[in-house]
């Protein structure tokens, strides 16, 4: 006897097994005539669902064409790959998207590695046009100056201006005046200005109108009219 196929089936063996399907559908693992395939793995084409290839876990109009991978493969531009192309980083999608300009390669989105020409590698992060103060440009990164100074030219250790705390002597900074040299407005000198005297490693102004003293109440030499 002739038995008719269970719908949406075309042809069948049973009334549980599809051997071909309509338009529109597709035979499914299980033998059943699908519109969607069951296994994401898997899609409709020629009236078969089809297992996806070439590393990708699931895919779109073709077998190859990914939407994404398998374990330890990457998303880039419907491929699956190892590893990310140089300009590109691995998201937390393991999806390679392109790194933001002025980055040329980066770890993350706000992580830049290297950076386009006219950029500089600030901070091992950003990318910017100028060296901000308290580092020196190289090459095309931006060196942080030592910690003693609050600028720097040349070298990371040739200060400019010192940071905080510490004193300028001749070309260097230092924590504390060496010995023989006196502390005057934050500068580590040689011999005390005018109008000043030595007290304790440090220049103390003289009483005025004295112009130069060797103490609080001795005056050495007077100004004009004095």
């Amino acid at each position: 006897t002739c038995v008719s196929c269970v719908q949406p089936c075309f042809t069948c063996s049973s009334a549980s097994v599809c051997l071909t399907c309509p338009a529109n559908y597709f035979l499914d693992i299980d033998s059943k005539c699908v519109q969607t395939c069951s296994n994401l793995s898997y899609i409709g084409l020629n009236g078969l669902c089809q297992l996806c290839t070439s590393n990708c876990l699931t895919c779109s109009k073709a077998l190859s064409n990914c939407t994404s991978c398998v374990n330890q493969y990457l998303l880039f531009n419907y491929t699956c790959t190892r590893a990310c192309q140089s300009g590109y980083y691995n998201n937390a999608n393991s999806t390679c998207l392109s790194c933001v300009s002025p980055c040329s390669t980066c770890s993350s989105g706000t992580t830049c590695q290297t950076c386009i020409t006219g950029y500089y590698l600030y901070n091992n992060a950003i990318c910017t046009s100028l060296c901000p103060n308290g580092t020196l440009t190289v090459v095309d990164t931006c060196k942080k100056c030592d910690a003693k100074c609050a600028t720097c030219s040349g070298t990371v250790s040739n200060c400019t201006t010192c940071a905080p705390s510490y004193l300028i002597y001749l070309t260097d900074c230092v924590a504390a005046c060496p010995p023989l040299t006196f502390l005057y407005q934050l500068t580590c000198l040689v011999a005390c200005p005018d109008q000043y005297y030595s007290l304790n490693g440090t220049c103390v102004s003289c009483v005025q109108p004295c112009f130069t003293c060797s103490s609080a109440s001795v005056c050495l030499t007077c100004p004009a009219n004095y």
